[in-house]
């Protein structure tokens, strides 16, 4: 199977670390508790771990996690527990839809017990290391995480192109032919018959009849030109001959189509260029947004408004806000100077999913972060393998502009030649590696750092999005030296701080939403695409796309089909992530007032702060650590599911 399709139809699985901990296995069982529940509560060795959600320190570019978190410990025979403080480390992998961050491999760095004597704290450490290891990898809420890290540590935005595209506009039914740049057409086996390759619609030519046909919206439109006018048709006897397997096999379903009529023949626009369809059912239909002088335009799937305030219409298209003073255009961008009713909108109204592209909204600002945390996976470097197919057999290169490298525009695998004897494939979130352009191709151990040289205008600068880590989340650019692993010991969570030989021979891809597409942009908010356009490459019937920002290439009847086939194109289609919203929304359960700080164990109890002192007592704090307010903040979005 291609491996983009693959990429595709395949999701990310995380997988489990494989190393070592300190501690033999038989010493440290593991636990099963639930991964989202705080405080976890920890029965083992005749005793008890209550373990406070974490409180994190610092994320630097979303790879290696630090922070804290309160902890309390009952041990065996004891009547009231010893609370302390946890210090940790981990690299951490977001799941963006699920709005959830899970610690991949959190590390023990150290304790402290500040209400314990010198004689009791080494039966708590060795308690607690003992005890502490959990059967999953602790699951903490997105927004938790994001509204936990200082703002110079979030990673950078993405400078997108913000030039509109064609837009057309059209108040009755309505479909857009969109070709990737000119059209090309390719025979079809057995017949005179040619098609066009490069549209995700079924477009067939008949040179008896020198007519372009076109299949939308269950009927037949045929035109004397490629690109229009159309005008209602019926397939001409000539496409019975198209083959029943290939390309076009589904053809053969709508052979016998009647000749469209009536109010639903669509207006059939054509373009070659980047574009976008706003369809209307008649006269637009506005429903207000109370509060605002905004209106939204209700008889469209679009997001189209109209302001009475400026007297524009605003459209939003992959995360870019277009106005213009009427629908026929022209229209400029206006991300950055929207109406400040934007801001107004209701997030459970009918629009209030525009609301992550509105600079200066909680949404947008957690979308925008959200999109750029990782999701990491393992590789198994021993049998992990790629299989690269180049659609006329051997492997075409151009170069990428602004660097020395070349990448391969006949495959659908992001493959990029660096040097004569040095190749490196991106499939589904993971590097591979090969001293040829036709493989062997093997797991890579690093990315040379001039891949992440790769501009915004390649089509390949997703690619950039894809990082190699170590255990400690150090990135891998460059060959390093390997220890040997040590075999079948598993590795536990929150084991000792130490890397053993097993965790500093694993090696992490961690890929974020860019990789799909998907981008915080520099003045807030979410996009889809660069905004850049690259033509596909044709070569022996077979058409190797750019991904695009604007157009509805998969709403064809023909481009469900491909899809359904495994077709290579529209696989490129789909290389999307839903666009992150908010996380999920948890009620806080007994027990979640428990923070750590420095100095020790504080709780937050009817608007105070109080501190842990000896047999467990809690004293009021007035003069409580500054952080303890910033990880209150934290942990109230986590709650919400947003950043604050």
């Amino acid at each position: 199977m291609n491996a983009l399709v693959r990429f595709a139809k395949i999701a990310f699985a995380i997988a489990l670390l494989v190393g070592s901990s300190l501690l033999p296995l038989s010493a440290a069982p593991t636990v099963a508790v639930s991964r989202d529940t705080w405080p976890m509560s920890i029965t083992a060795g005749g005793g008890t771990i209550v373990l406070s959600e974490p409180q994190v320190r610092s994320w630097p570019n979303y790879t290696s996690m630090t922070g804290v978190a309160a902890i309390a410990i009952t041990l065996p025979g004891a009547s009231a527990p010893v609370y302390g403080v946890l210090r940790f480390s981990s690299l951490a992998s977001a799941d963006v839809p699920a709005g959830m961050v899970s610690l991949v491999n959190p590390k023990l760095v150290a304790t402290a017990w500040p209400t314990a004597s010198v004689a009791e704290t080494p039966a708590l450490d060795a308690f607690l290391k003992t005890n502490l290891h959990l059967a999953g990898k602790p699951l903490l809420p997105l927004a938790m995480v994001l509204s936990s890290i200082p703002r110079s540590e979030r990673p950078r935005t993405v400078p997108v192109r913000t030039n509109p595209p064609v837009i057309y506009v059209s108040q009755r039914p309505a479909v857009l032919i969109g070709f990737d740049g000119k059209p090309v057409f390719a025979p079809i086996t057995g017949t005179a018959l040619t098609y066009a390759v490069n549209t995700n619609w079924e477009i067939v030519h008949d040179p008896g009849s020198a007519l372009y046909y076109v299949h939308a919206k269950s009927g037949w439109y045929a035109s004397p030109g490629s690109a229009g006018p159309f005008t209602p048709a019926v397939a001409p006897a000539s496409f019975s001959a198209i083959p029943s397997t290939g390309p076009l096999s589904h053809v053969h379903a709508a052979l016998s189509a009647p000749k469209p009529g009536g109010t639903t023949v669509p207006h059939i626009f054509v373009s070659t260029v980047p574009s976008a369809l706003i369809v209307i059912a008649g006269q637009p239909q506005f429903a207000s947004i109370a509060g605002t002088q905004l209106r939204y335009v209700t008889n469209t799937r679009s997001d189209l408004f109209f302001s009475r305030d400026t007297t524009l219409w605003y459209v939003l298209l992959a995360g870019r806000w277009f106005s213009a003073a009427n629908l026929n255009g022209p229209w400029t961008f206006a991300s950055t100077r929207l109406p400040a009713d934007f801001k107004k909108i209701p997030e459970d109204s009918p629009r209030g999913r525009v609301l992550i592209s509105v600079p200066g909204t909680t949404q947008a600002f957690y979308a925008a972060n959200a999109a750029q945390a990782p999701l990491v996976t393992t590789v198994d470097r021993k049998t992990a393998t790629l299989t690269v197919t180049y659609a006329t057999g051997e492997p075409v290169f151009a170069p990428i502009a602004g660097t020395p490298l070349q990448y391969a525009v006949n495959t659908t695998t992001d493959l990029i030649k660096v040097g004569a004897a040095s190749y490196f494939a991106c499939d589904h979130g993971a590097w591979f590696t090969a001293t040829a352009a036709m493989g062997p191709w093997k797991a890579a151990a690093y990315v040379p750092a001039v891949i992440y040289t790769i501009p915004e205008s390649s089509p390949l600068y997703r690619v950039t999005f894809v990082h190699i880590y170590d255990a400690r989340g150090v990135a891998m650019t460059a060959p390093q030296a390997t220890p040997v692993p040590q075999p079948e010991v598993a590795y536990q969570n929150f084991g000792a701080g130490e890397l053993s030989a097993g965790d500093r021979a694993s090696y992490y891809n961690t890929a974020t939403s860019g990789y799909y597409a998907g981008f915080g942009a520099g003045w807030g908010g979410y996009v889809s695409g660069t905004g850049y356009y690259v033509p596909g490459y044709y070569g022996d019937e077979f058409w190797v796309p750019s991904l695009p920002t604007y157009g509805n290439y998969n709403d064809t009847y023909y481009a469900r089909m491909q899809a359904a086939a495994a077709n290579p194109r529209s696989a490129m289609l789909e290389r999307r992530l839903p666009p992150p919203g908010h996380g999920p929304r948890s009620i806080p359960g007994l027990g979640t007032n428990v923070y750590a700080a420095d100095d020790g164990v504080y709780r937050y109890v009817r608007g105070n702060w109080e501190k842990n002192g000896a047999d467990d007592t809690w004293s009021a704090a007035p003069d409580a650590p500054a952080t303890l307010r910033s990880d209150r903040r934290a942990r109230l979005a986590g709650y919400a599911g947003t950043i604050r």
